[in-house]
């Protein structure tokens, strides 16, 4: 009797999904690296499920070495591993938005792109959805969303 793989053929790739599932894991636990974003228009990087700001690292760099100004958004709860990110949405917002208040106040950065990973993106997209009319002036612009 010969066995018709037909719709399985997607278990090839297992392989490179656990891979890519455990350096993703293993990138969680990696110091995060600080990144200085300034005006006029940084790209602000936003980490999503299962991720901390360290995951970002790599990409954080590749960008800076394109002459790119980057922010990392702040970790949400909760902090490390399989249970990175995984806060409620509203909380994460939360987070986020005090972080975009910080850039604007302290740095002076009016206006902002933001790539969001997965859940990042919904994170950036739930906050300009919801952003208070009384904090338009203490919170940068955001040009462009990409998820």
């Amino acid at each position: 009797m010969e066995v018709e793989l037909g719709n399985l053929e997607y278990l090839k790739t297992l392989p490179s999904y656990a891979w890519g599932s455990l350096r993703q894991t293993l990138a969680t636990l990696e110091k995060r690296e600080e990144f200085s974003p300034r005006p006029p228009r940084p790209l602000l990087l936003v980490p999503g499920a299962f991720c901390t700001g360290s995951v970002m690292n790599r990409l954080g760099r590749r960008l800076q070495s394109m002459g790119l100004s980057v922010g990392v958004a702040p970790d949400f709860p909760y902090y490390f591993s399989a249970l990175a990110n995984l806060c409620r949405l509203e909380q994460a917002v939360g987070v986020y938005r005090r972080w975009l208040e910080r850039l604007r106040v302290e740095q002076g950065i009016e206006r902002a792109d933001v790539a969001g990973h997965s859940n990042g993106g919904l994170i950036a997209l739930l906050e300009l959805a919801t952003r208070p009319a009384e904090l338009e002036d203490r919170l940068p612009g955001i040009e462009r969303v990409v998820t």
